[in-house]
């Protein structure tokens, strides 16, 4: 089957030495409508969809997000003022994570995540073995769909996902057994698994190699600022 584009949600990283791993995935067609593929190994299925293109976000459990505020900073100092906000949140050296951010909001914060750079060099060298050549992963909210107001979120595994803008979102675990909580999110069924693929617009993501050089790579869409960490607790 030929598809326009096929997206891909990793499992939690299963560590160095991993031949294969079971990833879900969704595809669009060339009419622009989207299907939810269930779940498939990552041997093959690059060959099976032949997909013009591929992109891949991360397990929320493998990825941190929050966001910062601070005065408006652009080049190196925006960048360093990311990674001296993350310090504090991150269970590792700066030196051993990689680190994007995204476009300020109108409310002055800043939306950043990261991760261990052996965790994303070790995606990244495996999907390549795969076929599947991507240069960044996005987050698990970059594929939800675009909310007109308050946020659209799904569950994966123990996680609550939940797009809340262009470029904003967040992850938040759930103990075992917990509903979704009422409010202003529309929550994606399984009758409505292939929306949860759907979405357009995301902006930044986390690149790999060269382009995250010095711990912090990120796509950047308008003036940028950082400091005051959300929805991940910092200490």
């Amino acid at each position: 089957m030929k598809v326009d584009l096929l997206r891909l949600m990793l499992p939690p990283w299963p560590g160095e030495g991993a031949a294969d791993v079971p990833v879900r995935f969704g595809y669009r067609q060339a009419d622009g409508t989207w299907h939810d593929g269930g779940t498939h190994a990552l041997e093959g299925l690059a060959a099976k969809f032949g997909a013009k293109r591929a992109e891949v976000c991360l397990h929320p459990g493998d990825v941190p997000m929050a966001a910062f505020t601070l005065p408006p900073l652009s080049g190196a100092r925006l960048r360093a003022a990311v990674q001296g906000a993350v310090e504090p949140c991150a269970l590792q050296p700066l030196e051993k994570l990689a680190t994007g951010f995204g476009p300020r909001a109108a409310d002055g914060t800043v939306p950043a995540a990261w991760i261990a750079r052996g965790v994303m060099n070790g995606w990244l060298a495996l999907l390549r073995r795969h076929g599947l050549a991507v240069r960044e992963l996005q987050l698990p909210c970059a594929f939800l769909p675009h909310p007109a107001e308050g946020g659209v979120g799904c569950r994966i595994d123990e996680w609550r996902v939940v797009r809340t803008g262009k470029n904003q979102g967040f992850a938040q675990w759930l103990p075992e057994g917990a509903a979704e909580p009422a409010g202003e999110v529309q929550w994606l069924g399984d009758d409505e698994a292939g929306q949860r693929w759907s979405g357009e617009g995301w902006g930044w993501s986390l690149a790999g190699g060269e382009a995250a050089g010095g711990g912090a790579g990120a796509a950047l869409v308008g003036p940028l600022s950082v400091g005051r960490p959300w929805r991940w607790p910092c200490g």
